[in-house]
Order: structure tokens, then sequence, then C-alpha cells
């Protein structure tokens, strides 16, 4: 009788004589497995809730009382008689809350340090590259204009005597220039 696949929905059938049975997957039942369980038929709503099936799935009607999706919930008794709402009594709390000006001003204070920290940097940083360029410039016009103060500019010195060769040198404390044409014999003449 399994020869026709009676059972629907992915149940398994079993031969039996002249007859045959179903095992339902879940969710299904019924002789050829055709039916779908109910979703209430496992009773998801508590509290004397009544239960009712829409769209393939179940919505729970509460009792008075009780809330929730499964109406799991007990909900606090309504006041008896009038409800009265004292304004002012609310108004002066509202007034009474302190802003946090603590919290505000830390914020504030945070963020100027964080600036004056910033310009600090920078001022230091502008110092030292404008304290590095005068010394540099005064090396450099220094050895043009005379060869003394060698001190202040002994690394510019060494380059130029690597470059310029140490014999074709000759230091004195006089101001010289250095002319191509008609030159003494030592190569510089006396101002």
């Amino acid at each position: 009788d399994c020869a026709s696949f009676p059972c629907l929905n992915g149940g398994t059938c079993q031969d039996g004589v002249n007859d045959y049975s179903c095992t339902c997957p879940p969710g299904y039942n019924g002789k050829n497995c055709s039916t779908p369980v109910s979703k209430c038929e496992h009773g998801p709503c508590h509290n004397g809730a009544t239960c009712h099936e829409r769209n393939n799935r179940y919505v729970c009607e509460c009792a008075r009382g009780y809330g929730g999706l499964n109406c799991q919930f007990l909900l606090p008794e309504p006041p008896q008689g009038a409800v009265i709402v004292d304004i002012t009594e609310k108004y002066t709390e509202g007034q009474s809350s302190q802003f946090p000006w603590i919290a505000v001003c830390a914020g504030i204070i945070l963020v100027l340090m964080l600036l004056l920290g910033c310009a600090a940097i920078v001022v230091c940083f502008r110092l030292k590259t404008q304290k590095r360029q005068p010394q540099q410039d005064a090396c450099r016009s220094s050895e043009v204009e005379t060869m003394n103060n060698l001190a202040n500019c002994q690394r510019e010195k060494d380059i130029s005597i690597s470059v310029i060769g140490a014999t074709q040198i000759k230091n004195t404390n006089k101001k010289i220039d250095f002319h191509s044409e008609n030159a003494d014999k030592n190569g510089y003449k006396a101002r």
C-alpha cells in the first residue's frame, strides 16, 4: 500500500496488512500527515487565557489582570476610585533635579588642557627649528668673511677641508680675498 506514496509532508510510510500507517514529521498529523498541527494544541497560553490560531500563528486572549505574549505576567491592579495627579509636586521635582554642571565643566577643562598641550608642542617644535636655522646661516656667513670662529662651525669646516683639501688652506687672522688673476705666490692677497 506504500507504493502509492500516501504520506504527505515528508511522512514515512509503513506497510501493514491491507493497510499502511504514516509516521508524521513534527508539525503535521492525521492518517496521511496532511493536517498541520494546531499551534494551540500544546496549550501555549497561561492563566486561563484562550488560544486562537491566526495566519499559521497563535494569539493568546488573556484573562483580566494578565498580560504578555502567553499571558504569563500578572499585571498590577489599577487603583480603585478617582486618580489624582499632583502637578505641583512633579514640577518641583523637575526643578530640583540638578544639571550635571560638574561633568560639563570637567569635559570643558579636559578639552582646553588638550588644546593647550598641543599648542605647547607646536611652539616647542617651532622654537627648535628657528634656533637651528640662524646657527647654520651664521656658520655660512662667517665662513665667507673670515676663517676665524672655527669652533662654532666645526662640522662645516670639516666638510670644506675634505672638499678643498687641507694643503690649499692657510689659517690666519687676516681677512683675505681670493684672486684668480695676478695672484701672489701663496694664492691669496692681504687687504
